[in-house]
């Protein structure tokens, strides 16, 4: 979840890549706090990625972070996610999708 700064929700390999995911079940109704909130979230999972810790663990893979959403995000947060290359997915679509 999104107020969880620092925790990754979910973590897990798909092949060449480790798919690192956001989850976040709430209407976004305080636009402002969420924006915060969901950057800050990226940017910590992003800093994982460039861990040592990290890269012991998953070497040279290729990393995926995925937000799933059970409700469609606003524009602002929309364009965030595309700047910062996270993966929108809305009610597990993306994950469906690319099992």
């Amino acid at each position: 979840m999104i107020n969880k700064h620092d925790v990754i929700d979910v973590i897990g390999t798909k092949g060449d890549k480790v798919v690192l995911i956001i989850t976040e079940g709430r209407k976004w109704e305080d636009i402002d706090n969420y924006t915060i909130k969901t950057l800050v979230k990226i940017n910590n999972y992003k800093s994982y990625t460039e861990s040592e810790e990290f890269r012991k663990k998953y070497k040279n893979k290729k990393i995926e972070i995925i937000l799933d959403s059970q409700y469609e995000p606003p524009k602002i947060i929309k364009k965030m996610l595309n700047d910062e290359k996270v993966i929108l997915s809305i009610n597990h679509s993306y994950l469906k999708k690319s099992s």
